[in-house]
């Protein structure tokens, strides 16, 4: 949805043509028999309902679309369940209409595992870190830069290779959580059955969190990669797959103004 684009319109709506004083009543098609005639649809009427759809629309922190008719609903929903924004990839975040409060979570990364080699299993990668943090004070169309902790890069065969660390990960200069890190008695040609260091942690948040460590690999079974905080479960670390059971990132829930 957007708004009017017609001939006969413009730039700012006339709501100084509404009428001072009145009974508010509805339209009427009229009545030829009994000499009724056919409500006038006002100008400030129409302007009146366009803008409080765009409201709508608006304070959800969506982009009007002429072609796309179904914006209002998504608004909705978006209002709905508190205005959720999932971000996975570094760069800004806009703080939308209407919005001066943020609850803000953090993920950092996973950190890769060693891999397996000659009938030794590695142990798994520890997860990365949580915080979550409310932040206030905030103005509509503030950007912010965020910083996505990537997950770690995985150990490859023949266990030459050493994995990765997790990134970390982080909300503009308000708080962050660190990436999960590697093990310091693991080594790629002798010791990768060895779970992964302590897990990352969150720094500056109202609740931080630690990551879990990977566990030890054993015989015939490898060790299985961290669980971050947030219910995430643990992800296997038999090839140095990332241990990340929620992927890096960020997830903002929208608090309106007058909060």
């Amino acid at each position: 949805m957007d708004r009017l684009i017609a001939s006969n319109s413009v730039a700012l709506p006339q709501a100084a043509l509404a009428p001072a004083a009145g009974t508010p009543q509805y339209a009427t098609d009229g009545n030829p028999a009994t000499n009724t005639p056919a409500t006038i649809w006002p100008a400030y009427q129409y302007n009146a309902i366009q803008e409080e759809l765009m409201a709508v629309i608006l304070a959800a922190g969506i982009t009007p679309d002429k072609a796309n008719w179904a914006q209002l609903l998504a608004a909705i929903r978006t209002l709905a369940r508190g205005g959720i924004s999932v971000v996975t990839g570094s760069g800004n975040f806009t703080v939308p209409t209407g919005i001066t409060v943020l609850d803000v979570e953090l993920w950092g990364g996973g950190a890769g595992s060693f891999a397996a080699y000659s009938g030794v299993w590695s142990g798994g990668g520890a997860a990365g870190g949580y915080a979550r943090k409310r932040i206030t004070g905030l103005t509509p169309g503030q950007v912010i830069a965020v910083t996505i902790g990537g997950g770690g890069a995985a150990g490859t065969t023949p266990g030459a290779s050493w994995p990765g660390a997790g990134g970390t990960t982080s909300f503009g200069g308000w708080f962050s959580a660190t990436g999960g890190s590697l093990n310091g008695l693991a080594n790629p040609t002798t010791n990768v059955n060895f779970g992964g260091g302590p897990g990352g942690i969150g720094s500056g948040g109202d609740v931080n969190i630690r990551g879990s460590s990977g566990s030890n690999g054993i015989t015939n079974w490898p060790g299985m990669g961290g669980a971050a905080p947030g219910g995430g479960s643990m992800g296997s670390g038999t090839t140095g797959v990332d241990s990340v059971p929620q992927l890096a990132g960020i997830r903002a829930a929208l608090q309106p103004a007058c909060l």
